[in-house]
């Protein structure tokens, strides 16, 4: 062993938070994270609405968790067959097909609430739907979040994705009125 060589240093505090956070510096990633936290808070206040709706239309929350159970199918039945679709085509396509899914959803069904026109099967089919496009977003954003960066930054991304997944649960909760 050579006695000249020193042993390498270990990263100091501030180099290990610069590079927890050096995916905002990829020329995407903020929008994607920005986008993907707006979505969250979206998913958020749509699920408290709906389930909302569903107890004044039916006082019962048996059809509340119904329609939860409904948006968890969705996701689980189209699980394979999306990620197998992500694999294939362009995943930032079907990024936005899938939003555009959920934002067409949300257009019909407020239109049936604004006309007096909603029932029950309205809202647990637009939540079936709902979680179909969900096994689409979830794997698709993951997976953007690292085509956005050079092979060398695919570590990076994941703290601010951590972070993101964080804000999502309980401490998003008071944002969207459900705490």
């Amino acid at each position: 062993m050579d006695s000249e060589q020193s042993p390498p240093t270990p990263p100091t505090t501030a180099r290990s938070a610069g590079r927890a956070f050096a995916a905002f510096h990829i020329h995407n990633y903020p929008w994607l994270f920005t986008n993907v936290m707006a979505g969250s808070a979206a998913r958020w206040l749509e699920t408290l609405a709906q389930g909302w709706l569903i107890l004044e239309l039916t006082n019962s929350p048996f059809w509340v968790g119904t329609a939860a159970g409904f948006r968890g199918l969705g996701a689980i039945l189209f699980a394979l067959p999306s990620g197998a679709a992500l694999d294939r085509f362009d995943r930032r396509k079907l990024l936005m097909l899938a939003r555009g899914i959920n934002v067409l959803l949300g257009v019909i069904v407020g239109v049936l609430i604004v006309t007096g026109h909603e029932q029950l099967w309205h809202l647990l089919t637009a939540s079936m739907f709902t979680g179909i496009t969900q096994a689409i977003q979830v794997p698709a954003r993951h997976t953007i979040t690292y085509d956005l960066g050079a092979p060398s930054d695919f570590l990076t991304p994941t703290p601010p994705t951590s972070l993101r997944s964080a804000l999502r649960g309980p401490p998003g909760l008071p944002w969207v009125g459900s705490w």
